[in-house]
Formats: C-alpha cells, structure tokens, sequence
C-alpha cells in the first residue's frame, strides 16, 4: 500500500541510483580481486583504528577466566612473544608458521608494540613485505 514510504523510496533521484549501480560494480570488483596472503595481520599491525580495536578486544577478552585460561595455554605475556613479534617485523609473515601468528595476535602487548615499530623503524630495518604494506598504504591515504 505505500503508506509510510518517503517520495526518495517510491520514485529515488538519479544520484541514488547511480550511486547503487557504482557499488554493485565495485561489489564484483572486490570479490575478483585476491586478497594478498596475511591481509589481516597487515591490517591488524599497521592501521591505528583496526589495532586499537583488536588491542581493546584482547585486553576485555583477558578480564574473562575462559578466554584468559586459552591465551595463557598459547604463551600469551611470555617473553617468547615478543621474540616472534621482532622476528615478524624483520623477516616479514612468511618467516613464522601460523600458530606463532596466532600467539602474535593474541598478545595484546605484542600488537601495540608491533603497531609503534612498524611506523618509528627505519624502513632499511623492516622487511620487503612491510615496506610494500606502508607503501600501499600511504599511496591511499
């Protein structure tokens, strides 16, 4: 019947309408384009609000006795952690397996760290892989 609908919802203006026809171009855009290996990490590390987010979740998950018995199962706080996070910085993702990502991501502290590094170290001190993640990211911003 119509009766609550807006003049926008029963007949759009054009600019709605492009805007809808742009998205879903760039819908099937995305989906074929491939995500390059170890995107989350990248994001995870590098992006001030994408880190401060998974930093505070870690941190709220760790106040709960469930989930701070599984992170401290996985080294989470041990010394260890930290080794591996220098050792991401320096040799890049591909030089760890993925259960030493996994306990990299879990630490809390680790990630902030990680986060600072990769924007206060030379450049020469980092891998390729993260010199090519900054690149990409400075050339969007």
């Amino acid at each position: 019947m119509g009766l609550f609908l807006t003049p926008e919802e029963t007949s759009p203006p054009p600019e709605l309408d492009t805007l809808r026809v742009r998205m879903a171009s760039m819908a099937g855009a995305e989906e074929t384009v491939r995500k390059p290996r170890d995107n989350g990490l990248a994001q995870i590390v590098v992006d001030p609000y994408v880190n401060a987010i998974h930093v505070s979740l870690l941190r709220e998950s760790q106040l709960n006795p469930n989930y701070a018995e599984s992170l401290a199962r996985l080294g989470v706080g041990q010394p260890e952690v930290r080794l591996l996070g220098a050792k991401l910085l320096e040799s890049g993702p591909e030089a760890l397996s993925q259960q030493e990502k996994v306990r990299v991501m879990s630490d809390s502290d680790t990630m902030s760290w990680l986060h600072r590094q990769i924007w206060i170290r030379p450049g020469g001190t980092l891998a390729p892989w993260w010199q090519a993640v900054i690149r990409k990211v400075v050339a969007e911003a």
